[in-house]
């Protein structure tokens, strides 16, 4: 399943963003979500995936309140501090779905927030715009 994730997601940027410096660097944080293994093959064979995965643990997501005086019915995420934590492990582990055009909302568990990732096609045009500079 995440062979088949990672080919999809390979596969349908390459067609959208540029290919990003071959001097790019695994952030320490893909070894929490990834295996070094998983890791090096990217470096390998798909540099661009480190590019990607980089980008997407800070740009991906963002978190906002819940509207005042209503309780929207989404589904539950948990995230134990919401000021320091890794998306991709959240992810991974919780298996959160994102979508190719919309948004995705999920309400934080024990708290006022939701976090928000946006759509991925949102996120291929930030990536590419971020790479071209």
């Amino acid at each position: 399943m995440k062979t088949f994730f990672l080919i999809t997601v390979t596969v349908l940027l390459s067609s959208f963003v540029s290919q990003p410096d071959e001097k790019t660097q695994p952030d320490p944080r893909l070894y929490d979500a990834l295996s070094q293994s998983e890791v090096n093959e990217m470096l390998a064979k798909n540099p661009f995936l480190i590019e990607y995965y980089n980008y997407f643990l800070d740009n991906s997501f963002k978190i906002i309140e819940q509207p005042e005086g209503k309780k929207l019915e989404l589904p539950t995420v948990v995230i134990q501090d919401i000021q320091h934590f890794n998306i991709l492990v959240v992810q991974k582990r919780q298996k959160l779905q994102r979508n190719w055009d919309n948004q995705t909302y999920y309400s934080i568990k024990n708290t006022d927030k939701i976090l928000v990732f946006i759509s991925e096609k949102e996120f291929t045009k930030r990536l590419n715009k971020h790479i071209e500079h």
